[in-house]
This record gives structure tokens, sequence and C-alpha cells, in this order.
């Protein structure tokens, strides 16, 4: 008998209840498992799963680079991207909006084809791996990979009190309790900035103020600039948050954009002569299909601790005398839609970027990583099924990003 499921909850429910009852897990392939007692019972999960473009990590064409050629305009000038760094610029800033991948800029000039980010579009470049923000943004502030930062990922486990912490906030992951972790001394980086001789500055949204707008931002930016600042990093959560919530088809998420873009070609208007702006982000986004990974009993057997760091690109910690069954059941199981590596082949491959492993990389990475190849999304927790789009996979909306250059 087949039993056809269209939700991974009562997928993995059904299969608890039927191992209660007797029944052994006796063959599993691509979402199903085959279960046998007097009878056969095959159970297949039938989701709405979509195969993508996947592009593999590229830290020859990120905005890394970019962030270097900033540094080369204030010492030698020997610019990597020469189609920007024309010459030598008194100001440069770069502003990243955060989700803002190759793809939300297609859809949003479809609905608005004469904005002003679109009139200033120059080409496109790979997203810094893990294409999410905490691994990407402090790479364009640092001018480092993720590897050597050792910010890998939203939440990662940290050895001294045995658990999963949300990196930008210190907060337990999986429970939210405060941990008192302190990701900013534990895994340091410097500004870009720190070692030229100009001034430069990181301007970002006060999250504690819910009136804070963009603008706000752009005003902090102008007085920076009147103050002798150089050189800044400016940053906005949009169109981000609401794509993880509305999906990337929702016109409310494009309606913002086109106030963001209005926003900018004012500030524009206002910025000093002699300045260069370049305008990207940190990631793409994919509208994604979530499966209660979580509820995967089989999976979770062979576990030491919890799955860490992002739900489309996710580190697993295996028994040492479970990993070649981790391996097969994982590979069976979910083989067509995440692929899934050694944390030998993470690092031999430069998936995070090249350079000296920070020294919690062991940790992070744990034994196994697996990248998101389609639109199915991982979820470790039941909070984490709400999500309508995501990244931190290597499809082709994750991985591209725009380059928006602005001279003046």
């Amino acid at each position: 008998m087949e039993i056809l499921i269209n939700d991974s909850v009562k997928f993995f429910e059904k299969a608890k209840e039927l191992v209660n009852l007797g029944y052994k897990i006796i063959d599993v392939s691509d979402l199903s498992y085959t279960l046998a007692k007097e009878d056969t019972i095959t159970l297949k999960l039938n989701l709405d799963i979509k195969q993508s473009n996947v592009i593999y990590p590229n830290f020859n064409n990120t905005l890394i680079d970019i962030i270097n050629d900033f540094k080369e305009n204030y010492t030698s000038h020997n610019y990597k991207n020469k189609d920007i760094f024309d010459k030598e610029y008194e100001n440069t800033i770069i502003i990243i909006l955060d989700g803002m991948g190759k793809n939300i800029l297609n859809n949003f000039n479809k609905l608005y084809p004469d904005n002003f980010l679109n009139k200033h579009y120059l080409r496109d470049v790979y997203s810094i791996y893990p294409s999410t923000t905490a691994a990407a943004t402090t790479s364009i502030i640092s001018g480092l990979c993720p590897i050597e930062t050792g910010w890998t990922g939203w939440q990662n486990y940290f050895r001294e009190i045995n658990a999963n912490v949300i990196l930008f906030t210190g907060n337990n992951y999986y429970t939210g309790e405060k941990e008192y972790i302190d990701s900013r001394k534990l895994l340091p980086y410097k500004p870009y900035y720190d070692d030229i001789k100009v001034k430069g500055s990181i301007v970002e949204p006060d999250f504690s103020n819910k009136k804070y707008k963009f603008s706000d931002t752009l005003k902090r930016s102008l007085k920076l600039l009147k103050e002798g600042y150089k050189t800044m990093y400016l940053y906005d959560e949009t169109p981000d948050r609401e794509l993880h919530m509305l999906g990337t088809n929702n016109k409310i998420i494009y309606e913002r954009l086109n106030e963001y873009s209005k926003s900018l070609s004012v500030w524009y208007n206002r910025i000093p002569n002699n300045t260069l702006v370049v305008i990207s982000a940190d990631h793409g986004h994919k509208d994604v299909v979530n499966l209660s990974l979580y509820l995967d009993d089989v999976l979770n057997s062979y576990l030491k601790r919890l799955p860490s760091n992002d739900s489309r690109c996710v580190s697993f910690s295996v028994y040492d005398n479970l990993k070649d069954s981790f391996v097969c059941y994982f590979n069976k199981m979910y083989g067509k839609y995440y692929k899934l590596f050694t944390k030998e082949e993470i690092i031999k491959n430069n998936y995070f970027g090249y350079g000296k492993p920070q020294e919690r990389i062991d940790d992070f990475l744990s034994d196994f990583v697996a990248f998101a190849t389609c639109n199915l999304k991982f979820c470790f927790h039941e909070d984490d099924m709400f999500q309508k789009s995501s990244h931190a996979g290597i499809t082709e909306e994750e991985m591209i990003v725009p380059l928006i250059v602005l001279k003046k």
C-alpha cells in the first residue's frame, strides 16, 4: 500500500506512528519510507519541489573584490574592477540592501522599469558563500572570507556552553534563552578601513527604533561625509525581512523597494562630487517549500547535537560509528535536494573562501555540510516553518547579486 502525504509534519508523524505499532523501516528513497510488519506500507512525501540552476561558490568575483578595491583607492590604486574604479575617488560608499539579489532586482524592474536602481545597474557578481547575512555582511565589512572570519551562518555551536547560538544576538537558537555569548568578541574582525589612513564608518539601522527609516540611514551618511568620513558601509534589512514573510512575488516588497530607489535618487543629488557608490546585496532569495527536519527521527538518531549554521547550508555533527549510515540515509532521502560534503571537502574546495580558517571553523563545520540545490528548505524547529522565501543555498537565485554603480 502507498500513502501520499502533502505535509512533512504529517509525514514524519505517520512514520513515527507506524514504528510505534511495530513496523520497521526497510527502505528509504527520495522522501519516502517503506515500512514492513505483516504487510508493507510505503509513505511518500509529496511536495512541490522544483529543481534549480546550481552555482557553486566562487570567490573570484564577489563583493570582497569591491572592498579590496575600496582600499586600493586610497593606497596603491591596483584595482581589480577597473570598469568601476576608473580613477581615484575622494569618497567611497557601499550600500547593502539585504536580500536584493539579481532575481529580486529583475522582478522590481518589471513593475518599475524606470527606477533609479535599474538605470545604474552595471553587472552581476557572485554572492559571498554561505549566501546568508551573517556570513556575507561580515565579509563585506572586513574584506575577509567566511572561512577566515568564522561567521558562516545564522547560528552556530559554541563548545563552552554546548549550545547553538544566534551569532547576531547571543540567544540560544533552539530555546530562545540568552546565552551571553558575544560573537563579536569570540569571532573578532576589523572593518576594511581599519588599516588605511582614511576615516571610515559603518551605518546601520537603529533596530530598537520601530520608526527608524532607510532615509535616516542616508541622512546619517550625509552628515558623516560633511564631518570628513571618506569611506562607508551602509546597510538596510529590506527587502530580506519582507521576502521571508511574503515570498518573492508580493507587490508590497517592490513598492517598498521603489520608495528606497526614490530615496537613493534624492540622496545621490546631495552627496559631494568625486564620490563612488556601489549598491548591492549580501545574497538573493528563493521561494521555498518547508520540510520539518526536526521531526526526522532517523536522521536525528545519527547526530551528536542539533543541526547548525543555516537552514539551506546545514552543518551536521555525527557519531563516529554512524557516519557511513548517516551519509547513506541522507543521500537516499535528501540527495536530490541537498548536496552533502565532508568538512574536509568544504575546506579543500574553498567553498567558504580562501585564507586561514578561523579557530572555530572546525566546530562550526562539524562533520558534514549540506547545500540546498532546489526550493526545499530544512527547518530545525517548528517556529522555522513560516518562511515563504529563504537563502543560503547554491541556487542561481541565491548566488547572484547585482552591482549598481553611481559615480559623481
